[in-house]
């Protein structure tokens, strides 16, 4: 049926253009999934960016992130692999938000973890909580912290390794370990 939008007060407005939708439903549950080059399962098929559920070699698991920072990256990376570009998008997912007098960092892909080190006093910034899995570093939270949490961020693209005195010393440069 063609028909307008109804206004207020009972008044309709004529419609301007029309949309079809034929017998479809798009499967969205929890992102679109595809691979570390954003292929879909449709041969010629890409996507990228918060739409999509991607394989990330890092984490070695398809992950969703809803930032419009890795929707960006990620959509380059995917545009390169379009144009013959193997490289699979690799970078670690990262999130911030100023809230009045703190800044919020977050990076990770929030995957389970079983040891979590507290740097800094917990609850008075700045302080990073950092969170590993196996040993391993696999997410960072920091308030008004950003050198760490960006400089962790950079340890776990790399897989670098820190132990758990280095990550709770504040005065531990985590630079240093990708020395």
């Amino acid at each position: 049926r063609d028909h307008g939008v109804d206004l207020h007060l009972g008044a309709e407005a004529p419609p301007s253009a029309q949309l079809v939708a034929v017998g479809s439903t798009p499967r969205t549950r929890d992102g679109n999934t595809v691979d570390e080059m954003g292929r879909t399962s449709v041969e010629g098929v890409y996507a990228a960016g918060d739409v999509t559920r991607f394989y990330h070699p890092l984490y070695e698991t398809h992950i969703r992130v809803e930032h419009f920072q890795t929707s960006q990256r990620q959509g380059f990376a995917v545009g390169r692999a379009m144009a013959g570009v193997r490289e699979p998008y690799r970078e670690v997912p990262w999130f911030w938000s100023d809230q009045y007098d703190l800044n919020l960092q977050y990076a990770g892909a929030g995957l389970p973890w079983d040891e979590v080190v507290v740097r800094g006093p917990l609850g008075r910034p700045p302080f990073t909580v950092f969170y590993r899995r196996g040993g391993e570093l696999v997410a960072a939270a920091g308030v008004n912290d950003h050198h760490t949490v960006a400089r962790a961020r950079r340890v776990m693209e790399a897989r670098a390794s820190v132990s758990v005195p280095q990550l709770a010393d504040p005065s531990f440069d985590l630079r240093r370990a990708l020395a």
